[in-house]
């Protein structure tokens, strides 16, 4: 039997720190151990706040693209078992 995993984007685009820090806390509270959340950025300083929190609190987080024509910056976060108890 498979484990059915979401798969979330949360699109921050054209906001700033710290609402992007704040949006990204709350979604990564909901996540279940396996989910996938996609983040949406084209502000470099609030990436680099996301991914620094994510990895403090155990998240696997990392930058899948970077576009820079753009400033767009995607995020994946996935949570593990070791991770949900420190949300």
């Amino acid at each position: 039997m498979a484990l059915q995993h979401d798969y979330l984007e949360l699109d921050l685009k054209g906001l700033r720190c710290p609402q992007t820090l704040i949006d990204s806390k709350l979604a990564m509270g909901k996540l279940n151990i396996g989910d996938v959340l996609v983040i949406l950025l084209d502000d470099s300083s609030s990436a680099s706040d996301i991914l620094d929190y994510a990895h403090r609190r155990g998240f696997s987080a990392n930058t899948i693209e970077r576009q820079s024509g753009l400033a767009l910056t995607a995020i994946e976060i996935t949570i593990s078992q070791e991770s949900r108890f420190h949300v």
